[in-house]
């Protein structure tokens, strides 16, 4: 995951009812490696532009 903005960025799992679950990664501007936990609902929580990636 990239992003450039201001303050944090956050990645969360949701559970089956899309209610947060767990945080999978969080920072700052920057480049973010992680592992997705497996299927599931996913959202991204951010005040800048970001974009994600598979590698």
């Amino acid at each position: 995951m990239h992003y450039v903005g201001p303050g944090l960025i956050q990645l969360e799992a949701l559970d089956d009812r899309l209610a947060y679950w767990v945080t999978v990664t969080e920072g700052r501007t920057g480049v973010h490696t992680f592992q997705w936990p497996g299927r599931g609902y996913y959202q991204v929580r951010s005040a800048g532009a970001w974009s994600l990636s598979a590698t």
